[in-house]
């Protein structure tokens, strides 16, 4: 879909992926991130470089909210 550059959004998709027993819990993210924007003249803008970093101490943040909320783990 082409859009006006004023309303240009890059977009992406992420899969929260878990496996293994408590001790061996290793969660992470599959992440598909577009790359720009196609505008309504046709071209083509990179977007910024993304930061995962950003979305890692996010992510991180929330899992362990949850598992505290749960009573799967406990505050030191």
């Amino acid at each position: 879909m082409l859009v006006d550059q004023d309303e240009s959004v890059p977009g992406a998709a992420i899969a929260i992926q878990t496996f293994g027993d408590f001790l061996g819990f290793n969660p992470h993210c599959h992440v598909l991130i577009t790359d720009g924007c196609f505008y309504g003249n046709g071209t083509f803008r990179v977007a910024p470089l993304f930061e995962a970093k950003h979305l890692e101490h996010i992510f991180q943040h929330k899992l362990l909210r949850v598992l505290l909320s749960k009573g799967k783990i406990t505050q030191c």
